[in-house]
């Protein structure tokens, strides 16, 4: 469906059917979608956080920041952020950072993979940007491939890391 989307962007086609949104389907054996039903009527809060491959490049990273603003303002309660994940030796974060800094300004929050691989000068440019949340983070401490810097600056900032046992 993303890629439909993509297409329709790339196309200049506005696309309001929601049916990117009427994919997704509340719970097994639910027929009701998304946008069929708002989240007061629901016993769990889901939300979509929408990913952006670093190793795609700059120009498909705009198009999904695009797509997730606009997704955002149609349906604020189940767009809620923007992550930057994908290949941590390919591209540069500060390459993403004004795309981020938009998605920011249009009121989604920020999530980064931070710290797959030691490379403490990208570590302290993603803190400095303070994203709500860090993915990762296993070469932050001086221990783990990061300096006293990227620790000190971790913990200073008070922003949360969320660790994954299977591939960290």
């Amino acid at each position: 469906m993303l890629q439909l989307q993509r297409h329709f962007a790339d196309a200049g086609i506005s696309d309001k059917s929601n049916a990117f949104f009427d994919e997704f389907q509340i719970g097994a054996g639910d027929t009701r979608n998304l946008s069929e039903n708002s989240s007061e009527n629901l016993n769990i809060i889901s939300a979509f956080i929408i990913s952006i491959n670093r190793s795609n490049g700059i120009s498909e990273a705009e198009d999904i920041a695009n797509l997730a603003i606009e997704y955002h303002k149609k349906f604020p309660d189940v767009v809620v952020g923007l992550e930057l994940s994908g290949n941590p030796a390919l591209g540069k974060f500060e390459d993403f950072i004004s795309i981020f800094t938009k998605a920011r300004n249009a009121g989604l929050k920020i999530s980064l993979h931070c710290g797959e691989i030691s490379n403490p000068e990208e570590i302290i440019q993603m803190l400095q940007f303070k994203p709500d949340r860090i993915g990762h983070g296993t070469c932050i401490h001086p221990n783990y491939g990061g300096t006293d810097e990227t620790w000190e600056a971790l913990c200073t900032s008070k922003i949360p890391v969320g660790m994954f046992r299977k591939c960290d």
